[in-house]
């Protein structure tokens, strides 16, 4: 804690100097010792930048950053953030508010999509044959955006916030075939960029506007998109099209016909930039039962790959070039550098992480094994572990262990800010218990949470994510179950 006694004596410049890497708490809490040091967090934006978890746990309006938010609105924006970590400290969290989507007829195949934005509760929604930009917040229910069909965007899309309260979406757009842009009889695909702007959230309701629309066309159908900064990585069965949208230079990595992840049980599940490695990451794997239902595949191998980057075609050259501007596509053969087996319990190359691990170590990947029970009802590990590229090699270390005392229990849901996640039905009660896994200790504690009565009268739940830095729950829950076996289902927010 910052000793705060005297401080209002000393002068501005050294007050910033001596806040440098202080934590939210602190620095709001200063802000409320006197006038002068209230009008300094009002007005000065250095002061919070230089906080040492400002950037991690103020939970700033959609569209914003920490460089763009109204400067006059970051004390209560502190306040609200230290008073949601402070409520989820109960031993029984009562909510403050709640929203409920629209009820919809949902079954397995016909699930409501909603992935969450960044910022304070707008998601994008897939339903009723339209994706939308909604809000999950009390008097904001009956607000939206229409982006278009659900038949011509798929999910799921990318974003990147460009401040000033504007987010551009990213999506792979199904109409590929008989886009004006592309030659005739060729079936390439097609990347759609939409500039939204959303509203001042502290006035009354209003819904976004889109500001600015276009498309990317790529040589190929992409399959996956990914984004990293100005970059676009589009998947495609025999290459990978890296975009930088800023400079309009493209490149094609063109696999090679004995590629392992380009076989039929192959499969590419990410791909992103490596900045400190300077290499693309590849998460991939290989399938069992191909051809069956996706409830019946399961990996048989997962592995951690890097391959070369070409950085010096698609980093930043000449930004002012405008959108009537061609891509320049460059073909080049995919190149894999490293390739890493990620192995099942007992896990033999894995080893305890040494206590003077080399600075020039980079940290590739976590992942995590599995050490199941050897008896029914006995506990079991997860080992946490992480990929490190060192002198040029890939080496694991395993670097935390949880015990679950009852591994057939709710699985831990992952405290990651509304990430997509789907857990067991259950069945209702007043306070339910959800195990929260923590990212960054990969500890699992245990929140208790009181239900709205609006819920009383619902047949099952099931958690759909979580997000401690907002104290919101995602809960599924169903109601009247239908001959078909089909049921009504409700998408609440609820917020602690």
């Amino acid at each position: 804690m910052v000793m705060l006694t005297g401080m209002s004596s000393v002068p501005i410049e050294l007050v910033l100097i001596i806040m440098e890497n202080a934590t939210l708490k602190d620095l709001y809490n200063l802000t409320q010792t006197c006038h002068k040091f209230y009008e300094l967090g009002k007005t000065s934006r250095r002061y919070w930048q230089d906080g040492s978890d400002c950037q991690e746990r103020l939970i700033l309006p959609t569209g914003h950053t920490l460089e763009t938010v109204p400067i006059e609105q970051l004390i209560s924006l502190a306040a609200r953030s230290l008073s949601i970590a402070e409520a989820l400290e109960h031993e029984i969290i009562t909510p403050k508010s709640f929203v409920v989507s629209p009820s919809r007829s949902w079954t397995t195949h016909n699930e409501i999509g909603h992935l969450a934005l960044p910022g304070n509760a707008w998601f994008v929604d897939w339903g009723n044959e339209s994706v939308s930009i909604r809000r999950n917040e009390a008097g904001w229910e009956h607000i939206s955006c229409r982006l278009g069909s659900d038949e011509d965007l798929s999910k799921p899309f990318q974003y990147k916030v460009l401040g000033d309260g504007a987010i551009m979406l990213a999506f792979v757009a199904s109409n590929a075939r008989g886009h004006s842009a592309q030659p005739e009889g060729q079936d390439h695909g097609i990347i759609r960029t939409i500039h939204v702007r959303f509203p001042d959230e502290r006035g009354d309701p209003a819904a976004p506007v889109i500001s600015h629309k276009q498309d990317f066309i790529f040589p190929h159908r992409v399959h996956n998109l990914y984004m990293s900064g100005d970059i676009f990585i589009a998947e495609a069965s025999s290459s990978v099209q890296l975009l930088n949208y800023a400079t309009r230079a493209g490149v094609l990595l063109l696999f090679a016909d004995d590629y392992e992840l380009d076989s039929d049980a192959g499969l590419i599940f990410q791909i992103s930039i490596h900045e400190q490695a300077n290499k693309l990451r590849i998460n991939g794997g290989w399938l069992r039962g191909q051809d069956e239902p996706e409830s019946q595949r399961r990996f048989v191998r997962r592995v951690i790959a890097l391959a070369n980057y070409p950085h010096d075609i698609l980093d930043p050259r000449d930004s002012s070039l405008d959108e009537a501007s061609d891509i320049s596509w460059t073909s080049i053969p995919f190149q894999l550098t490293h390739l890493f087996n990620e192995p099942r319990w007992p896990a033999a190359t894995i080893q305890p992480l040494p206590a003077g691990l080399l600075a020039s170590a980079i940290c590739i990947r976590d992942f995590e094994i599995v050490e199941p029970s050897v008896e029914e009802g006995e506990p079991e590990a997860q080992h946490y572990v992480s990929l490190l590229l060192h002198d040029d090699r890939l080496v694991a270390y395993e670097t935390d262990t949880v015990v679950r005392p009852d591994p057939r229990g709710q699985p831990a849901v992952p405290d990651a800010g509304l990430a997509s996640f789907e857990g067991p039905w259950e069945a209702p009660k007043d306070v339910i218990d959800v195990p929260i896994l923590d990212s960054k200790t990969k500890q699992v504690k245990t929140m208790h949470l009181a239900l709205p009565t609006h819920c009383a009268r619902m047949l099952a739940y099931r958690v759909a994510g979580w997000d401690s830095l907002r104290g919101r729950l995602l809960l599924n829950a169903a109601f009247e179950f239908k001959e078909n076996g089909s049921a009504s289902r409700l998408l609440y927010a609820i917020q602690y």
